[in-house]
Parts: C-alpha cells; sequence; structure tokens
C-alpha cells in the first residue's frame, strides 16, 4: 500500500480535504479514527447528496509539517450510528512539499471563458480560487499555456475579469475536465474584486484555505 505509517502523518480530530471521484468539490471533514490501514472520516450530509456508496473512490489531502499528502482509497463501510462514519481503505500516499505562493479557497461560481484567438465564450464552473488564480471544470478542450480570458459571477454580481494562462489540465470528470488557470494580467479594479470574494469565503467558513495540487 505505501510505506508511511498512517498515525505519523495524520491524527485523530484533524481536518482532511475529501474528494469522491469523478465530483469536483472537495468537502471538509474531521478524522474520527486512524488504524494501520484505513481512516475513519465523519459523515457530512454532502455525501448523502452524492449517494456514497461502498467501494466508491475517494481522494483525501491533509497537510503535516508542510508536507500536503494526497491519499487515494476507497469507501470500505459507512457506519451511521454516534458518530456517523465513513472508512476509508487506504491504497496509496503520495507527498509533496508544499511550495504554493497562496492557501485555495473552495468555491462554486460561474465562469465565462474566451481564448485570446477567439470571440466565442465557454461556460464553466469554478471549484477552487486563490489570489494567483483558479481551477475550474468545463466540457471544452484547452491546452496548456494557452491564454484566455476570464469571466467569474461572484455572488454578489460583481464580475471578476482577468488574462489567465492555462497551467495544468487534470482528468476528465464526468466528461468534463478540470483546469488550473493562473492569473498572469488583472488591473487594480478586479484586483479589489477577487480579495472580495476572496474575504467574503473566509468570513462565511470556519474551514481553513488548502495548497495541494
Amino acid at each position: 500500500m505505501t510505506d508511511y505509517i498512517l498515525c505519523q502523518i495524520l491524527t485523530k480530530h484533524s481536518p482532511v480535504k475529501t474528494k469522491v471521484s469523478n465530483y469536483p468539490d472537495w468537502i471538509t471533514n474531521n478524522v474520527l479514527d486512524i488504524d494501520e490501514e484505513n481512516i475513519h472520516i465523519e459523515f457530512r450530509s454532502e455525501y448523502l447528496k452524492l449517494l456514497l456508496t461502498v467501494g466508491d473512490s475517494l481522494n483525501l489531502r491533509f497537510q503535516h509539517d508542510n508536507v500536503e499528502y494526497t491519499v487515494t482509497g476507497f469507501v470500505e463501510n459507512i457506519i451511521i450510528a454516534s458518530p456517523p462514519r465513513v472508512i476509508v481503505r487506504v491504497e496509496n500516499i503520495i507527498s509533496n512539499n508544499n511550495n504554493r505562493k497562496f492557501s485555495r479557497w473552495n468555491i462554486n461560481l460561474l465562469c465565462r471563458i474566451v481564448p485570446t484567438d477567439e470571440h466565442f465564450k465557454i461556460q464553466g464552473i469554478t471549484t477552487d480560487i486563490s489570489e494567483g488564480g483558479i481551477a475550474m471544470v468545463s466540457y471544452a478542450d484547452f491546452n496548456v499555456q494557452e491564454l484566455v480570458d476570464v469571466e467569474i459571477i461572484s455572488s454578489e454580481n460583481d464580475v471578476l475579469k482577468f488574462r489567465g494562462n492555462i497551467r495544468r489540465l487534470d482528468a476528465k470528470l464526468n466528461n468534463h475536465i478540470q483546469y488550473g488557470i493562473e492569473i498572469v494580467d488583472i488591473d487594480p479594479h478586479n484586483k479589489s474584486i477577487l480579495e472580495k470574494i476572496i474575504s467574503n469565503i473566509k468570513s462565511q467558513t470556519k474551514e481553513g484555505g488548502f495548497y495541494g495540487k
């Protein structure tokens, strides 16, 4: 499975980010228990919406000593008791030094992408945001290093606009692709909108930002 000893890099009651495979959003959960190959995490109502079942694949992320760990595993069992929990059987753990400049924040907002050499707008949904860029899911095919103009409509109907560079693309999620877009040009007015969006997220959630891939 892995050379890591779970109890040395993860502790009870610590927060972890979890994501059901083929679903773009991450959910923050608390660790309830740990044994040699399993992580017991709290069962959140969000899982009911996803119809989580035994055998589903799960990804987890957490940090320890400035190292970020990405765990892949599957749902071994679901216990609807007190406290409700999902037991995740760990298959693999990958570690990465945390070299990101900015914390990222989960967000779900409509965005429109315009390739700089085109005039049509492509719709997508943001999955996280930071001072340095966004991740978004779209049906369109973009290329790494492609320049795009981005518009994001905030919950207060502000429109955030900036020019971005496609820095990363992840595996397809239900026929959609998740892209990482780095901000390469943003004016002071839109910079203030970006800061306002992040400030609002911080004020509305007790969850901290995260780093990750």
